[in-house]
Parts: structure tokens; sequence; C-alpha cells
């Protein structure tokens, strides 16, 4: 399966190299976990994190889905 994962905010900057219009692509297996999909990318994200895939927030137990495309936003804070 062929996944598709962009960072929104400052996640970006913690990635050499990352473009946001391209993102990262990744072939992963069926069945493939998003905690899952984080770890076979190295994408250490060591905050809580919101997942949007196909238009819904994520779980990072949740499986991916071929042809996802998974937006990836760091927590907001402020008033």
């Amino acid at each position: 399966m062929e996944i598709t994962v962009k960072l929104y905010g400052t996640l970006q900057r913690r990635h050499p190299g990352y473009r946001h219009t391209e993102g990262i692509t990744a072939d992963v297996p069926d069945g493939t976990t998003i905690a899952e999909l984080f770890s076979l990318l190295d994408l250490r994200l060591d905050q809580q994190v919101s997942v949007i895939m196909d238009g819904r927030a994520r779980k990072a137990e949740e499986k991916v889905t071929d042809g996802a495309c998974l937006n990836v936003f760091q927590p907001m804070h402020g008033g």
C-alpha cells in the first residue's frame, strides 16, 4: 500500500529535507497502523499530535488505508 504523510506547523522543521508539496511517501504492508507507519518512517513525534485520514481524526492504533494521505498537526495552544 502506498501512503503519504504531510506534516503541518513546526513538525516540518524536525525532518530535514521535508517538502510539504510532496509529503513523505512510503509503501507499507496491509494492516499497518498509524503508530507503526510513524515508526517505519522514523517520525519521532514526541508530542501529542492530531492525525487526520480520509477527513476524520484517527488514533495511533487505527490501520492506514491504501492510497491514504495522513495530515499530521501539532497541538494548538493559546486562547
